[in-house]
């Protein structure tokens, strides 16, 4: 399946969720912030949202510095 992903766009299994989707491109989901299809998604649906072909998901990655 074909998703967008902040604006590239990526393919993926059929049937991958938005967990294994963030681990297949290495992104820390415990400080990230998914937005799927304009919808916030909490850290506990990571893992039950499952995502179809023309998706679009943006992921916001908290970053400390000084």
């Amino acid at each position: 399946m074909e998703l967008t992903i902040n604006g590239e766009q990526k393919n993926f299994a059929d049937g991958t969720n938005l967990l294994v989707c963030m681990q297949k491109l290495n992104i820390d989901e415990t400080a990230t912030v998914a937005e799927l299809n304009g919808e916030i998604i909490s850290h506990e649906a990571f893992a039950s949202t499952m995502l179809h072909s023309g998706d679009v998901l943006e992921l916001l990655q908290f970053v400390g510095g000084g």
